[in-house]
């Protein structure tokens, strides 16, 4: 009897943990590195994958995020499983109700994103953080429940939050040599309004992406879509590629994995 599927707190619209089984393609050997670290962490897909599809649950998950936000919602989950009050703080998300007939609706009927937004503010936190990812900024249907089991409760206590910018991270706080720095940034285009022009982001962020594949002083993955330029500059890392289709749009890419290992 196949195991029960477990549902994570947010239902959050990328996709690295159902895109990462096709990593096996790349035959990497896990056991190797002791810490996982996501700088792009978001719901941390790719460290819920090895913890959760590949039994890898003797590791040390770091996760940063430059969303401090949620990064507080992911401790307050944490802290709630450690002062006994977990039980009772799913419970109150649950008993949540929508107003639906109060709610404000577009000529489809649908409801508003803002009257969503006016009802998120209504509620105290930190069911207003778990609500405004899950209904307001992902646009979830009405049931937005947990209709699975939470299974990763066991894994929070491995998982360690920094609210910190990838090109803030000092790599010299770890062993290198003993690490898996995986990343999934969003996609590197000059036009991708996550980074901002004004401060070279977008340039910092490349630059440090290529010296970290190129200098080979870290073990480093990068998963991206197709992109000629990005593809000619690591093809020598190249470890293997998949199809995928964007859920909303439809629209289907290839997605390159790019591995190095440190020397």
């Amino acid at each position: 009897m196949p195991a029960p599927k477990i549902q994570f707190w947010i239902d959050y619209t990328g996709n690295k943990y159902q895109e990462s089984k096709h990593i096996d393609q790349a035959n990497i050997d896990w056991d190797k590195y002791d810490t996982i670290v996501e700088p792009f962490g978001g719901s941390f897909g790719f460290s819920r994958w090895l913890w959760d599809k590949k039994g890898m649950k003797n590791k040390k998950y770091v996760v940063y995020d430059s969303d401090e936000r949620l990064l507080n919602f992911y401790d307050v989950i944490k802290e709630k499983l450690n002062d006994g009050t977990y039980e009772d703080f799913i419970k109150s998300y649950s008993d949540l109700k929508e107003p639906t007939e109060a709610l404000p609706r577009n000529e489809r009927g649908v409801i508003h994103t803002y009257g969503r937004k006016q009802l998120c503010e209504t509620l105290e936190e930190p069911l207003k953080t778990w609500y405004y990812y899950n209904v307001v900024l992902n646009r979830s249907p009405l049931d937005f429940k947990p209709k699975k089991i939470l299974g990763y409760e066991p894994m929070m206590s491995q998982v360690t939050f920094i609210h910190k910018k990838f090109t803030e991270i000092n790599w010299d706080d770890y062993d290198l040599s003993r690490t898996l720095i995986y990343l999934d940034p969003p996609y590197i285009d000059s036009f991708n309004i996550n980074y901002k022009a004004e401060d070279e982001d977008f340039n910092s962020v490349v630059g440090r992406i290529l010296s970290l594949f190129h200098e080979k002083k870290a073990n480093v993955m990068l998963v991206h879509c197709e992109n000629p330029l990005l593809d000619y500059v690591l093809k020598p890392f190249t470890a293997c590629s998949y199809d995928k289709t964007y859920g909303f749009t439809k629209r289907k890419a290839v997605h390159k994995v790019y591995f190095s290992e440190r020397d």
